[in-house]
């Protein structure tokens, strides 16, 4: 695929468990699944990447970083506000999310399996119309 731009590796925030970071990221045996009541809201999802934020920076490079994932970005926090899109069945048992900025990202959680997982289909150039078809 090459170097695209997108950071194609998110997850569910309140899944984290971290007792340790390395050069290639979290432990998975450290990971759990995203709250039930928490699975509809763009605000739980998190980059699973080294964190842009200075204070997320900050947070990460601390020894005393036990059990907390506060260092990740959240996914609504990206600009343009309103460029994920987050849908979910009736009951929030299955949560869908797209980028409008990289068409083809998509990633699926299983909210009663803790199940995700995540795609892109695309040629790697981000849509320049994106914020025009951005509602807020």
């Amino acid at each position: 695929m090459g170097s695209s731009g997108i950071n194609a590796e998110y997850m569910g925030s309140s899944g984290i468990n971290a007792e340790y970071m390395g050069s290639s990221g979290i432990n998975a045996e450290y990971m759990g699944g995203v709250a039930h009541g928490e699975a509809s809201l763009s605000s739980s999802y998190v980059h699973f990447r080294c964190p842009r934020d200075p204070e997320g920076l900050s947070k990460m490079r601390t020894s005393t970083l036990v059990n907390d994932g506060s260092f990740l970005d959240k996914i609504d926090a990206d600009l343009p506000k309103g460029s994920w899109v987050l849908r979910s069945t009736q009951s929030d048992q299955a949560i869908s999310i797209r980028n409008l900025l990289w068409p083809g990202y998509e990633f699926q959680l299983d909210v009663t399996r803790s199940a995700y997982h995540q795609s892109y289909f695309g040629d790697g150039i981000p849509c320049a119309d994106a914020v025009h078809h951005i509602v807020l």
